[in-house]
């Protein structure tokens, strides 16, 4: 806290940026995906079924064969964000 002329400040926190050459991850960890929303999820280029990868880190069309991400817990289920597998 700083006192300036009778107000009263709060300091703000420093920023830190990433150390140098530090990558943002592909994938973040996630959180779990609930079975409610996992049985209404469809794919959206053929409407298959989609199966839940890894530590819930993405969704598998096997029909497709494309992988959406998960981040942070919320499915994106952009076509252009699926990768191919």
């Amino acid at each position: 806290m700083e006192v300036r002329g009778g107000a009263t400040f709060l300091a703000r926190p420093e920023r830190r940026a990433n150390p140098p050459g530090a990558e943002t991850p592909r994938y973040h960890r996630s959180v779990a995906v609930s079975k409610e929303l996992l049985q209404v999820l469809a794919c959206p280029k053929c409407k298959g079924k989609l199966d839940l990868v890894g530590d819930g880190e993405a969704l598998e069309c096997p029909a497709c064969r494309l992988r959406y991400p998960i981040t942070d817990g919320i499915p994106v289920m952009l076509i252009d964000e699926a990768e191919k597998f």
